[in-house]
């Protein structure tokens, strides 16, 4: 394994240099950076002062550890042990670490231990179990199945990388022996990917070369012979470990022959030519076919992945191999930079990518926080983490104290998404999640419930048979399963199998039925997975082949609910006679199978139980986020990573319940409205929420719309249009979401300006692009492995000529219309959306450049350069919001918005953390247009940020913002909504409630407050969104 440094310690901040920008031990609010090689360590740096004055405590980062080059996102690690040098390195990472400290900032990095970048040969690890098979070391290290069902794998690794079928490629002359200097071995060349040659064959490759009468008087002899001598069996692990070494020597004495001799080279010259055959002459390649017939590894055409991979990837992408992260050794290894940081005391928080791709979530942050615990020992032993308070039982150094409970020094947040009925695991030891399920929460306020019958008969008659979005989900998992995932479903298959072999009651199960029932019963699925477990709650798992008796099961009664109900709905949607073999599943997923004793062995019950658990997920996330969400389009706002387009809409007083389970259970659960994953921006998704509250306003227009376009539509074989009537649907709901303000302004008689020809020439490149993304990701016209150039043709020549300025005038014209009409309301969603996320239970984040609007769509869009200049000098300008709101196209009314309210969550940190959150009662004509809450301050509360009692400085917050507001916006041209009448907000009428002014923490300091109505303690709505659309409110504590 290569030597990767970590940072010098040396350089590393010292407490009495922290102490000066200590960040809190509690986020108050982050802000979300997606490191690219265009925008690394450097450019960081220079925004975390405008970070700073923004109001945030923790910048968040995207994955800092080495990926593959030229990555944009860093998920696909090739090194866990190296700071990312195209982001800039170490020295990078220290500058933008320091810089964090001065301005008292914290770190929270993003961190992936399920799977690595394979991809063409830059990972070690991989490499080395190319070259050596199970004999490598790190052969146990990722998810091999080396023992699957099709023969002539065995002991292999399928490598589905070709262009076309492996004869093909091999007697075009594409795989071709060569010697790679920068490796030190013997590769097969295929374009940029480099396969070792295992060295027990280098002996046989260079004799091929030698053309002497004598071998043994080569300068090569002595390669040769301790290459001949890797073939001798080996006995145990230490012979492993000399066979490494002696093949090294090998490698490296003929690089340095290659170098030195001309003899030398000309052998390998002449080795390579003698393997590497002549396109026409088919038996010429015959011993470069076998030469690869006996490496561990087989080459295939990329088409064979869905049915033949052996090794658990990421989903679908054959380039990211899974971990299995729950070995000891393999842990330690990979987590050791993120421990040496957290002991330096550069990095005060953990974002976990895909837990539920892992073994044993709950297992694996267990022993996370049990590490960082004693990572953060470490650095107050080294003086680089300030300490906890001194106890009397014990001498030893203590980390500084946790606000997140005994079990959790450190913040650590999963990437997980949460079915409706679905709660986060209470015993597991993190903070929370990244917050996809409160972005749906959030977005359903401003979901009017009436306008879902009209929008279900318009997309009924749009979209002529569309299905329920429950139907497409199964019909695509069904996909999915029986395509890109198909192997994965094999093995799984093969494994059920196998297990019901070693009964006489369960031995009359086929494998083909065992499938069948698998696919069924995962269809569905009502949850991403479940959690069984083979450990004892508070143990470490380990290797499968260790797991316990079966009294240490466990599984909860959630997921025991949740594996009937998926049983049953199977059982039901079943056509075979003999049902008994969905009993038969229920007991192995449950695990109950393991103490039955009929039969089964409890480990490989468990471990069967668990390999279910980790495919469960990837088969939801690909048929709903990347398929059925672009099947199903009734209400595009709605498709959201977390989301359930068949839910229409939350009502205030859910929302209110959920908010008090959340400062109850998750008081630092992530608040997101944006992401690197979302499908459409925050403010999108509020622009479209709209149609809504409109449906009859909405469908006029798309008929229009449909009428101007209809010669734009292309005849395709087998009475086919392109597009599609659901493709042209989602257009018009894209455009509607993302359309530029500055392309939707009018003139002062109201009528449409035309847009400027660069703005609407770029913005069509974008709708274009995500268009064809969003076919290819439904899979019904085209998909990305089966691609329709007819179809995708036409769907690319109808955005562009409906787009068109020529083409396209009078419906380019018409949408601007309708979203200038529009605009205005969709802002006032906008800055609800805002305010809510700023001040409900939870650290609310901000995605990168969403302090400005955000109108972006799906990835790669949603991670375009952001112009921090411009935002930074905007900041500078101090404005309130409520001078923002007569330019607020621009954006900057939301900046100054954030800005305002994440300066209140700085100066009561505890109000947020711990204080309470009262539903507040809207009484009068607009009541349900109205959503007011209150955060209470605890009377006396342990600082998040010291070990001292601390009295609030503020007593109360009450916040008060409009939803579904397009019936008070008549022709308004700014986002200000009118027509309150006697809407009134009522304040608690209890002890300890705060009496007196309310100040506004929104408006200039010299505002006069507003005070409660004496007769029944009301706020007049009227009178506290007057010249503002939002009221945050603020009673100082005495």
């Amino acid at each position: 394994m290569p030597s990767h440094p970590a940072l010098d310690p040396s350089a590393a901040p010292h407490a009495g240099t922290a102490a000066q920008g200590s960040p809190p031990a509690a986020p108050r609010a982050t802000y979300r950076l997606q490191l690219t090689p265009d925008f690394g360590f450097d450019a960081a740096t220079a925004i975390i002062p405008t970070l700073a004055a923004l109001g945030v405590s923790h910048v968040y980062l995207s994955p800092i550890l080495t990926a593959r080059p030229g990555s944009a996102h860093g998920y696909d690690i090739i090194d866990h042990g190296r700071i990312n040098p195209e982001l800039g390195g170490a020295e990078g990472f220290r500058r933008f670490s320091d810089a964090l400290l001065v301005q008292g900032l914290g770190l929270i990095v993003d961190f992936v231990p399920n799977h690595m970048g394979i991809g063409v040969g830059e990972n070690h690890w991989w490499r080395d179990v190319l070259e050596w098979g199970r004999d490598s070391p790190y052969a146990d290290w990722f998810d091999i199945d080396w023992e699957p069902a099709e023969p002539s794998l065995y002991g292999k690794i399928l490598l589905p990388v070709l262009g076309d079928h492996y004869g093909a490629s091999l007697e075009r002359g594409e795989l071709t022996l060569r010697h790679d200097a920068e490796q030190g071995g013997f590769v097969v060349r295929y374009y940029e990917h480099a396969f070792p040659i295992r060295p027990h064959d280098y002996g046989d490759i260079l004799r091929r070369g030698m053309r002497m009468e004598r071998p043994e008087d080569s300068v090569l002899a002595l390669v040769v012979a301790g290459a001949d001598s890797l073939r001798a069996p080996i006995q145990d692990t230490g012979g492993v470990l000399s066979r490494h070494r002696t093949a090294q020597v090998v490698k490296r004495r003929l690089a340095e022959l290659i170098a030195d001799t001309a003899e030398a080279r000309a052998v390998v010259a002449a080795a390579e030519a003698a393997f590497n055959g002549t396109p026409g002459r088919p038996a010429s390649f015959d011993d470069l076919d076998a030469l690869i017939e006996r490496q561990s590894y087989r080459p295939a055409f990329w088409r064979v992945a869905a049915h033949e991979i052996n090794y658990r990837r990421f989903f679908e992408i054959n380039d990211l191999a899974a971990l299995r992260m729950e070995r000891g050794d393999l842990f330690e290894t990979a987590h050791r930079l993120l421990f040496d940081l957290i002991a330096e005391g550069r990095v005060q928080g953990v974002r976990l990518d895909h837990v539920d791709g892992l073994w044993d979530p709950q297992a694996y942050v267990q022993r996370l926080q049990a590490d960082a615990r004693d990572a953060l020992v470490r650095g107050v032993k080294a003086g680089r983490v300030q300490p906890g308070p001194a106890t009397e039982t014990t001498t030893e150094p203590a980390p500084p104290p946790s606000p997140f409970g005994p079990d959790q020094p450190m913040y650590v947040l999963v990437e997980k998404i949460l079915a409706p009925h679905e709660r986060l695991r209470a015993a597991w030891p993190i903070a929370g999640s990244t917050g996809y399920e409160a972005l749906n929460q959030i977005l359903g306020l401003f979901v009017d419930p009436v306008g879902e019958d009209p929008l279900n008969a318009t997309y009924a008659a749009v979209v002529p048979g569309s299905i329920p979005f429950e139907a497409e989900v199964r019909a695509a998992k069904r996909l999915v399963m029986e395509e890109s995932l198909a192997s994965e479903i094999g093995v799984m298959a093969n494994r059920l199998n196998r297990l019901a072999k070693r009964a006489r009651a369960t031995k009359d199960y086929s494998r083909m039925a065992l499938r069948a029932a698998l696919i069924n019963v995962i269809a569905h699925f009502p949850v991403y997975r479940t959690y069984v477990s083979p450990r004892p709650i508070g143990e470490w798992a380990g290797p499968p082949q260790e797991a316990p008796d079966a009294d240490a099961a466990r599984i909860d009664d959630q997921d025991r609910r949740d594996l009937q109900w998926a049983i049953g709905r199977a059982r039901k949607a079943a056509r075979t006679p003999d049902l008994s073999v969905y009993d038969f599943l229920y007991d192995v997923l449950t695990g109950d199978l393991a103490g039955a004793g009929a039969g089964h062995p409890p480990d490989a019950v468990l471990e069967t139980a668990m390999r279910v658990q980790q495919i469960t997920g990837p088969v939801m996330a690909k048929a709903m986020e990347d398929t059925a969400f672009y099947r199903y389009v009734r209400l595009a706002a709605l498709n959201e990573v977390g989301g359930e387009p068949d839910r229409f809409g939350v009502s205030p007083a859910a929302f209110h319940h959920l908010c008090q389970a959340r400062q109850e259970h998750w008081p630092f659960n992530l608040i997101a409205t944006a992401t690197h994953d979302h499908k459409r921006g925050e403010d999108a998704r509020m622009r479209l929420a709209l149609i809504s509250e409109c449906p009859e306003l909405w469908t006029d227009r798309v008929r229009r719309w449909q009428d101007l376009n209809h010669r734009r539509l292309t005849t395709l074989a087998e009475t086919r249009r392109g597009p599609s009537a659901k493709d042209e649907y989602l257009l018009y709901q894209t455009l509607l979401a993302t359309w530029p303000l500055e392309m939707a302004r009018t003139d002062d008689t109201g009528a449409p300006l035309p847009p400027e020809p660069e703005a609407l020439a770029a913005y069509t490149e974008r709708v274009a692009a995500y268009m064809l993304k969003a076919a290819r990701e439904a899979k019904v016209d085209t998909a990305w492995t089966a691609q329709d150039s007819d179809y995708e043709a036409a769907l690319d020549g109808f955005v562009r000529a409906v787009l068109s300025p020529t083409l396209g005038g009078a419906f380019v014209a018409d949408m601007a219309a309708f979203v200038a009409r529009l605009a205005p309301a969709g802002a006032v969603n906008a800055l609800s959306q805002t305010t809510v996320k700023l001040t409900m239970p939870g650290v609310p984040d901000l995605y990168q450049g969403t302090d400005l609007w955000d109108f972006s769509l799906v990835d790669p869009d949603n991670r375009r350069p952001v112009d921090f200049a411009g935002r930074a000098r905007s900041l500078r300008e101090g404005a309130r919001p409520p001078a923002r709101l007569d330019t607020w196209r621009d954006g900057h009314v939301k900046q100054a918005l954030i800005a305002a309210v994440l300066d209140l969550r700085r100066q009561a940190p505890a109000l947020f953390a711990q204080g309470g959150y009262v539903p507040l009662e809207t009484t009068g004509a607009e009541a349900d247009r109205v959503l007011a809450f209150a955060r209470t301050a605890p009377e006396t509360t342990a600082s998040t940020e010291t070990t001292t009692v601390a009295s609030p400085t503020v007593a109360a917050m009450v916040v008060v913002v409009p939803r579904l507001v397009w019936p008070l916006m008549g022709d308004a041209a700014r986002p200000l909504p009118q027509g309150w009448g006697d809407t009134r907000v009522m304040l608690p009428d209890a002890d300890g409630w705060p009496a007196g002014a309310l100040r506004s923490a929104l408006h200039a300091p010299d505002t006069p407050p507003h005070r409660a109505a004496p007769a029944d303690g009301s706020l007049s709505v009227a009178d506290l969104l007057a010249d503002f659309p939002i009221a945050v409110l603020v009673a100082d504590a005495r």
